[in-house]
This record gives structure tokens, sequence and C-alpha cells, in this order.
């Protein structure tokens, strides 16, 4: 539970690692990948999310469910995902590459 007024915002911005984390992750912007950048969360996210969470009678196990926020957003925003994890073939990806 959040202190009245304090959001997860303040709780991420205040926790001792987000500084050098920020600063890594600018310098490997700029500096190693010219061509990472962030992206915003795309638009009609939530429901790629629920999409693959499954069903009340079906539900995707617990382990899953970061895999199908990252599955839904590469979907959503129209991104190849790239990855070693077979998991990821379970969510139909219109644009997925499961290396070997």
């Amino acid at each position: 539970m959040f202190e009245k007024g304090l959001s997860a915002r303040d709780l991420v911005d205040a926790h001792p690692f987000h500084a050098r984390a920020t600063v890594y992750w600018q310098e490997a912007c700029t500096s190693y990948t010219p061509a990472v950048a962030l992206l915003p969360e795309p638009l009609g996210l939530e429901a790629h999310v629920q999409s693959l969470l499954g069903t009340d009678t079906a539900p995707l196990p617990n382990r899953l469910w970061t895999d199908a926020w990252l599955a839904a957003t590469a979907e959503a925003a129209g991104l190849r995902m790239v990855t070693f994890d077979q998991d990821f073939e379970r969510f139909n990806l219109s644009r997925l590459q499961v290396l070997a």
C-alpha cells in the first residue's frame, strides 16, 4: 500500500539503483547502439494482453504473464519478437523469430 500522495513512480525514482540504471541506459543508447530507443506503450496493448492471458476456464500460467506482456507489446506495436525462449511460440505472434 502506498502512502497518501506517493505513487509507484516516486518509489522507482527513489530506488538507489534507478539513477545508475538510467545513466547506463542513456550511455547504451547513445554510445553503443544508436538504433535503440524507448517507445511509448502502444495503443491497444491491454486488449492484446487480455487475449493472451487466456480464459477463466483455461488461464495462462502465472509464470508466463511476463512473456504475455512482452508478446502483446510486440504485437500491438507491430514489432518483431526475437528470442531464444520457445514459450513465445504459444502466442502465435505475426512476427516472431525463435533463435536456436
